[in-house]
């Protein structure tokens, strides 16, 4: 028995229809690690829901994948489709969570989201530093899933921008290295950091007040 049951399968089916071109999930494992089995499933049931979805799985020992996704952990998923920038999830997309990671799939598969007013998009497109926004989450955190898509969006538009998700209890130690205490928390290049869920003209404002120094 799958992940995911045949209501949930037929609901993703219908909302994958609006997956434009392909794209590709990226699963890269690792050894000892608990939740690889159930990302790896995961994958693979998402996969079989639309044609347009391809699945890749590599071990964070492909030098080559490592360095072409410039991975630095696992487990992660990299989606792939025609977004500029990474967009990765380190973890398993789970509870609240779910829901928007399959509308990044759509995203990337159209390199665009409906999700912000273009004003702000063009600002996402202007900025020209490598930003890494690290937007650390719980499955259970309803608050989390905004802040995850504000970083994924960014990463969308624009090829200077890694938009990532960290599940917190899944890298803990990851969480402990920024004093991770409540969720949403958002670390951008080791020098902004702000814990809620920002609107993304905040998000926005607090990156340009920093540009110079990130």
């Amino acid at each position: 028995m799958g992940l995911l049951d045949e209501n949930t399968k037929n609901e993703i089916k219908k909302l994958f229809e609006e997956i434009k071109d392909e794209v590709k999930l990226i699963f890269v494992s690792k050894e000892n690690c608990e939740y690889c089995p159930n990302i790896s499933e995961l994958v693979d049931e998402l996969g079989s829901l639309s044609s347009m979805i391809k699945v890749e799985k590599y071990d964070i020992n492909n030098k080559e994948i490592v360095n072409k996704y410039k991975i630095d952990r696992a487990p992660v998923i990299i989606v792939d489709g025609k977004n500029k920038g990474l967009v990765r999830f380190f973890g398993i997309p789970s509870g609240h969570e779910f829901g928007p990671f399959l509308m990044t799939i759509i995203d990337a598969s159209r390199g665009e989201s409906k999700e912000l007013p273009n004003e702000l998009i063009e600002q996402i497109k202007k900025i020209d530093k490598p930003l890494r926004m690290l937007v650390f989450i719980t499955p259970s955190c309803p608050y989390c899933p905004h802040s995850v898509r504000i970083a994924h969006i960014m990463a969308i538009y624009n090829k200077n921008i890694f938009g990532d998700a960290v599940e917190a209890i899944e890298f803990n130690e990851w969480a402990n290295k920024y004093s991770v205490r409540g969720v949403p928390k958002t670390v951008i290049n080791d020098k902004i950091s702000f814990e809620g869920a920002y609107p993304p003209d905040m998000v926005l404002k607090n990156i340009y007040d920093k540009l110079g120094e990130l």
